[in-house]
């Protein structure tokens, strides 16, 4: 496990002044850096570790600093940036709220102006197990074991976030229902992803976990996940609708059902059908009086010149 700094030691004994609603917000856009090389790091870190023969010296020297060096350094400086809130339970969400929202505003812009989901959804994935490899290994599970549960957790977000993703960038819908859409996609997805993250942790770094600790992550999570539906939502629709208003995201048209081809076939006994039909020549002249074109004799045909 990661040492703590004496700076981390002093905090870990005294309480923390509560902080205000400015250092909140600085505390969250502080936190996107150190969370992505958390999770960069982690990747790393996997990938140098797995290029190990057990008993043997590793087969090429990692280039410095290490996956490990950069997914600790990304570590303790994400632990500078915890909210200190003490008793205020307002702060303490409305804290949890924005760091969630700042970490995912890169990848949300990224998908509201590409308006595509798979590039952004891979990095949701990536960015988790890489995450959580790292809490695997610094919490003493051997790589080979590690991967696997952090692939489960990376595959994990990666699901659950394609349906909320897919409502916010998606072009032709108003505020109100894709603010309403994507709280009920996100919320219930991210109560599954916590519930799967939670399993691993059992089974692995706090097997000590009780069905009440569980119970208590859902409903934070929850909390949580409905104000960054909010947030994100707020964010993102704008984005989108610069894009449909610029021709690259348009909305699908409504399909039309096809007609059928109908023939036109002119007005039935007229006297130029006549005039025109090489068979019925002989009976059109006789019908036209010397002197008469085809439009005066018409009337004629039908029943007699006034």
């Amino acid at each position: 496990m990661s040492a703590l700094t004496p700076e981390e030691e002093t905090r870990a004994i005294q309480p923390m002044p509560e902080d205000t609603w400015g250092q909140i917000l600085l505390k969250s856009g502080k936190s996107v850096l150190p969370s992505t090389l958390k999770g960069v790091g982690g990747l790393l870190r996997a990938a140098e570790e797995l290029r190990v023969i057990p008993g043997e010296k590793p087969l090429y020297q990692p280039l410095l600093p290490s996956g490990a060096d950069i997914a600790g350094y990304g570590e303790r400086k994400l632990r500078e940036q915890d909210i200190s809130a003490g008793d205020n339970k307002l702060k303490r969400y409305a804290g949890m709220v924005t760091q969630n929202v700042a970490q995912n505003i890169p990848i949300i812009a990224l998908g509201a102006a590409t308006g595509g989901v798979a590039v952004p959804l891979t990095i949701f994935g990536a960015q988790a197990g890489g995450q959580k490899y790292q809490d695997l290994r610094e919490s003493g599970i051997p790589p080979h074991k590690a991967l696997p549960y952090a692939g489960v957790v990376g595959a994990s977000e990666a699901a659950t976030e394609l349906l909320p993703f897919e409502t916010l960038i998606k072009p032709g819908i108003s505020f109100a229902k894709r603010l309403i859409l994507s709280a009920a996609f996100d919320v219930p997805g991210e109560m599954v992803n916590t519930a799967i993250e939670s399993a691993v942790d059992k089974v692995t770094i706090t097997p000590d976990m009780t069905v009440e600790d569980l119970g208590n992550a859902l409903a934070e999570t929850a909390i949580v996940s409905l104000g960054s539906a909010g947030l994100l939502t707020t964010i993102a629709h704008p984005i989108t609708q610069a894009r449909q208003k610029s021709g690259k995201g348009k909305p699908e048209a409504p399909t039309q059902q096809a007609q059928p081809d109908v023939e036109y076939v002119g007005p039935l006994h007229s006297i130029e059908d006549k005039f025109n039909d090489k068979e019925n020549i002989e009976e059109v002249q006789g019908d036209i009086g010397e002197g008469q074109t085809p439009v005066e004799a018409e009337p004629d045909q039908r029943g007699g010149s006034q």
